[in-house]
């Protein structure tokens, strides 16, 4: 997910509430919850940082868990704020 794709997410989460689209709504609170989860959760080493480099096609700077975990959780955060009440549905 390039940061161009991340801006798109955030975009589509927010026009979703805009136009009270509970399907999109939904899935974007949805991906607030199982990035939530996975985040919880302990990992093999270097599974955030494959999920982050591989899946969503992201370079890191520093290329580790930490750096990894960060980027999610400053996606989560920007989602979050978005959706506001909504995440949390």
């Amino acid at each position: 997910m390039s940061e161009s794709t991340t801006e798109q997410m955030i975009e589509l989460a927010r026009t979703s509430l805009e136009n009270e689209d509970l399907a999109l709504v939904d899935d974007s609170r949805r991906a607030v919850v199982a990035l939530e989860s996975t985040l919880a959760r302990e990992l093999p080493e270097d599974a955030l940082l494959a999920m982050v480099e591989g899946d969503a096609n992201t370079s890191l700077d520093d290329p580790t868990d930490a750096a990894a975990r960060a980027w999610l959780e400053a996606i989560l955060v920007r989602l979050r704020a978005v959706l506001g009440a909504a995440a949390r549905a």
